[in-house]
């Protein structure tokens, strides 16, 4: 799936306060799991690097802890509610994400550089009917 680009895909629903339009994904990479794919609503957890250039800067199995979250939900990290959707358990998916959509002028705390633009590797550990 070379150079898939996602972005309308959920409109306003994963909007956080700072991120005024669509965020666009670009899908370099995509392997398919198995089970239930990734919906608006569902917990996914997963383990991300994410890199700038050729630089990790962050990397769930450096801090030796998943990254879990709703997919769309506010507060979520905007790219990565894209990121994951229809994804399965077992899936693995590679993305570059332009320096406008990794986080607003504030980056993302704790997480995420602000306005520089990623390449981040996803692997679905588990994705959970939302409740």
């Amino acid at each position: 799936m070379d150079a898939l680009v996602l972005g309308m895909v959920l409109g306003h629903v994963a909007r956080s306060p700072e991120v005024q339009k669509p965020v666009v994904v670009q899908v370099l990479s995509d392997k398919k799991g198995e089970g239930r794919a990734a919906g608006l609503g569902d917990i996914v957890t997963l383990r991300l690097v994410a890199r700038l250039d050729d630089t990790v800067v962050y990397d769930t199995d450096r801090i030796g802890l998943p990254y879990t979250f709703v997919v769309g939900q506010k507060g979520t990290v905007p790219f990565l509610s894209y990121a994951a959707l229809g994804m399965r358990r077992g899936g693995e998916r590679r993305v570059k994400v332009g320096k406008s959509d990794t986080g607003g002028v504030s980056g993302v705390r704790g997480l995420l550089p602000a306005g520089v633009p990623l390449t981040v590797d996803l692997k679905v550990l588990a994705v959970k009917a939302g409740e």
